[in-house]
């Protein structure tokens, strides 16, 4: 991604920060670096800012570096956290408040740090979805290249979407879901699952087949040219093959035909290359 690379000494820093991990990525002095550290439901702003100032010491940037930041919740259009429900403690909390290196047009849901990430790739007149599987189903989508979030900031909560008549997709489709139905770790729950246990792999089937429900729901209300695909839950084996045979079985074969699904480029990174696009304004 040549246009997030910096020049003249700058460092271009991308952040995404999720239910159980927060990612920081960053571009400069000619290289790529990266950094995982903890968060939880008790991860609060001042544990989100040291974070920071540990990737800021390191790189020993200081103003030089611009930031963009992804937030799993809802951000209003002057870049403060609504509601988080995975991350209670950040709700009232405007990044760019504490950290004048974050723009705020760089503080964004981070589906929609995902859907920008997809949109560099792609026409700006291109109609495009992104949908993330992690601890909870993200969701962005942009029409004739127009986003919805900035019009309606509150818009595509696909989680809380009902599933059946009992439950939602974050309670059915998501990596949170399918670690709370197997009540196993999510690297012991890997291993169980490349072993071939049959009770875990009934699971991550039960879990990708919503997550595939999920995915008919946007190709026939939306149909987007491309749905992109990003988040930890697609490395669980049988996870995502079970949510694409589910949305080739229940979809209408026109628009099924007429809409490319992809899991987008380096998925783990894909919140935080976005999140740096939506600080450079792009």
């Amino acid at each position: 991604m040549p246009d997030l690379i910096p020049e003249g000494g700058r460092v271009h820093i991308g952040v995404d920060i999720g239910g159980t991990k927060m990612l920081v990525l960053a571009y400069g002095a000619g290289e790529r670096r990266s950094w995982t550290f903890p968060t939880g439901l008790g991860a609060d702003s001042k544990v989100v800012l040291g974070h920071l100032q540990t990737v800021l010491d390191e790189l020993a940037c200081g103003e030089r570096a611009l930031a963009g930041i992804g937030v799993p919740g809802i951000v209003d259009e002057r870049g403060r956290i609504q509601d988080c429900d995975v991350l209670p403690r950040l709700r009232g909390w405007a990044p760019a408040r504490d950290l004048a290196i974050v723009p705020p047009h760089g503080v964004l849901n981070d589906a929609e740090a995902a859907l920008a990430n997809l949109a560099a790739t792609n026409a700006s007149e291109a109609t495009l979805a992104v949908v993330g599987c992690g601890t909870g189903i993200g969701f962005a989508f942009q029409a004739a290249g127009k986003r919805l979030r900035r019009y309606r900031p509150y818009a595509g909560e696909l989680g809380y979407a009902p599933f059946g008549l009992y439950g939602t997709y974050d309670e059915h489709a998501s990596g949170a879901a399918l670690l709370k139905r197997t009540g196993l770790p999510a690297e012991e729950l890997t291993e169980r699952l490349e072993q071939g246990d049959e009770a875990c792999r009934e699971a991550a089937r039960g879990a990708g087949e919503a997550l595939g429900a999920s995915l008919a729901a946007v190709l026939h209300i939306l149909h987007p040219e491309v749905i992109g695909l990003y988040g930890g839950a697609l490395r669980f084996p049988g996870y995502c093959e079970a949510a694409l045979h589910t949305l080739d079985r229940i979809s209408h074969p026109l628009l099924r035909r007429t809409c490319r699904v992809e899991v987008l480029p380096e998925p783990e990174f894909a919140v935080a290359h976005g999140a740096m696009h939506a600080a450079l304004g792009s």
